[in-house]
């Protein structure tokens, strides 16, 4: 991923820089002055700074620079300048350059920043309602079995027992997903990496399901060849996608998780059959903290930007495909 990025930000600055090259020399040829040949180059310059990395931005700069003396000033297709204006107009453009890249950094520090402290902010708002929440109903749980527990029946007592389990695992999955989302924000997450076959980690993730197991409809096909990743963290993800369409798929439909080869990778497709994601939200829900707001259903909006978060950092990709009926949720993995 990090080589498709590399390689489109170069594409992207070399069509800026023939764009501003190209409209420059043209408005060069109505006006007398290299002024707006000049203005059209150091815009280019903002352009590349707000869209690529640093590196990219001096490049653009540097090169421009170099082509407006052998372009635009006198005398032409030459590296000299003869008129002192022209070193004045050029020396001008480098230091805006370089003042344009140094407030630009600032600017995206501060957007970090920003967006740091509104997750921070969304952190704590979600911690004090998705931690209060199941221990409120664990704390009642058992203090109902305490003080009723020689009026209960047998089959009363397994269901105040199974309540409070199913809460407790709730919220142990809340706080590893919590704990995960806080590692990858600051670029903690460390992938313990080994040689792993994946038919096992699916089937183990499934069964964490203790009571949906049977609703989980797998079909694994040729899936033989071992993968190089971190099977804790691939089981999370898997797991964070399977309760999310669990969790709005009724009951009576299943869930299908489909594993399979194409073009040198692995895919992984989780097909459920509920209400479905909107098309203007289908990269939302990768967001940390974007839940649909249905109250019937619980949920912190961290699953599937943790799933997502775990898969981007084994060089793997995750997409919200547009189906008929419901969603469906394709995970890819690279083979080493």
């Amino acid at each position: 991923m990090q080589k498709i990025n590399r390689i489109s930000s170069v594409l992207f600055t070399l069509i800026v820089l023939i764009i501003a090259l190209a409209t420059s020399w043209t408005s060069h040829q109505f006006f007398s002055t290299s002024v707006p040949a000049l203005l059209i180059l150091q815009l280019s310059v903002v352009f590349v700074a707000l869209n690529c990395r640093v590196l990219y931005t001096y490049s653009i700069a540097v090169m421009e620079a170099v082509s407006f003396n052998f372009l635009f000033t006198e005398p032409v297709y030459t590296f000299q300048m003869s008129h002192t204006e022209d070193v004045v107009d050029l020396v001008t453009f480098i230091i805006i350059a370089f003042i344009i890249i140094r407030l630009t950094n600032y600017y995206r520090r501060q957007q970090e920043k920003l967006n740091q402290t509104y997750l921070r902010n969304s952190l704590l708002l979600s911690v004090s309602h998705d931690l209060k929440t199941p221990l409120t109903t664990i704390i009642g749980t058992l203090s109902s079995l305490k003080e009723y527990i020689p009026k209960l029946t047998e089959k009363e007592q397994i269901e105040l027992v199974d309540c409070a389990t199913s809460d407790s695992l709730r919220l142990s999955q809340y706080i590893d997903n919590l704990l995960h989302a806080t590692k990858l924000q600051h670029g903690t997450l460390n992938l313990c990496l080994e040689s792993s076959l994946i038919a096992p980690i699916i089937h183990q993730t499934a069964e964490r399901f203790t009571s949906q197991h049977q609703r989980i409809d797998i079909n694994i096909q040729d899936c033989a060849t071992p993968l190089l990743l971190s099977k804790s963290l691939i089981e999370q993800a898997i797991f964070n996608i399977l309760d999310n369409a669990l969790r709005y798929t009724p009951n009576t439909l299943p869930v299908k998780l489909n594993c399979y080869l194409e073009k040198g990778s692995l895919l992984i497709d989780i097909r459920d059959f509920g209400t479905g994601i909107e098309q203007e939200t289908a990269q939302r829900v990768f967001e940390a903290f974007f839940t649909k707001h249905e109250p019937r259903l619980l949920g912190t909006g961290l699953g599937m930007g943790v799933a997502a978060g775990i898969i981007r950092a084994h060089k793997g990709t995750i997409e919200s495909v547009p189906v008929s009926e419901g969603s469906l949720i394709r995970m890819r993995l690279p083979f080493p």
